[in-house]
């Protein structure tokens, strides 16, 4: 086995569980917000709970991990955006969609606004909550060999999980932030909802492919955000 062979099952050894861990938790966390909230929906379709099964779509996540890695291998690097861009609005998805009814709240208003933060605030929760298991693991106590993949699969929750709630926050669909969005606005401008909705797969090429300013800010707010939650880390 060559050493990049070997390393490619290694990263996908700490990569593939803290991607499942944080995509499941994230939808266990907008299930309970919509309980909360008046809405049974999720809870009834069996979405709040911290089974995987109930919530990645082990089909679509192995076709975008292989599509990516295989056949993007292939490509020069800016493809690789395109091909994701091309997967999303194809349909596949690494998660099932929470099923929500907003009828069911018991406050329209606020709980629009507090459904389109759910994921945000979970994906806050669960680094948070990694940020404290790491700072008082006892390291010390396991074999040699098994202290560093540990230490970075909780790194990579925390990563993944800042990661994916600053990013889901941009307001074009299909990300949350396009529901904030919605539910800020006043209804005579809901016509702005609808040109980002029909340009979006537009507007994400562009971003992807023409936006260094774009990742330079998502990096930006990615570290900032790490940095307020490790102040809470006492």
């Amino acid at each position: 086995m060559n050493n990049t062979l070997l390393a490619a099952l290694n990263i996908a050894a700490i990569f593939l569980p803290s991607l499942i861990l944080v995509l499941t938790f994230r939808g266990f966390f907008r299930a309970l917000i919509a309980k909360l909230l008046g809405d049974r929906t999720a809870y009834n379709e069996g979405f709040m709970t911290l089974n995987p099964v109930a919530h990645i779509d082990l089909f679509g996540l192995l076709l975008i991990i292989f599509v990516l890695l295989i056949i993007g291998g292939l490509l020069p690097g800016f493809a690789h955006a395109l091909l994701l861009i091309a997967l999303i609005f194809m349909g596949v998805r690494w998660s099932y969609e929470v099923p929500i009814d907003t009828s069911n709240f018991k406050h329209k208003k606020g709980g629009l606004v507090l459904i389109s933060l759910a994921g945000f605030i979970g994906n806050c929760v669960l680094a948070l909550l990694f940020m404290y298991i790491r700072k008082y693991f006892p390291f010390g106590k396991l074999p040699f060999h098994a202290i560093d993949p540990i230490a970075s699969l909780f790194v990579a929750v925390v990563d993944l999980s800042i990661f994916f709630g600053v990013f889901n926050l941009l307001p074009i669909p299909p990300f949350d932030g396009s529901i904030l969005l919605s539910s800020l606005l006043k209804p005579s401008s809901y016509n702005i909802l609808h040109k980002l909705e029909e340009y979006s797969l537009y507007i994400l090429m562009f971003l992807f492919l023409f936006g260094g300013v774009f990742f330079v800010g998502i990096s930006y707010l990615v570290g900032l955000l790490k940095s307020i939650l490790l102040l809470l880390v006492f």
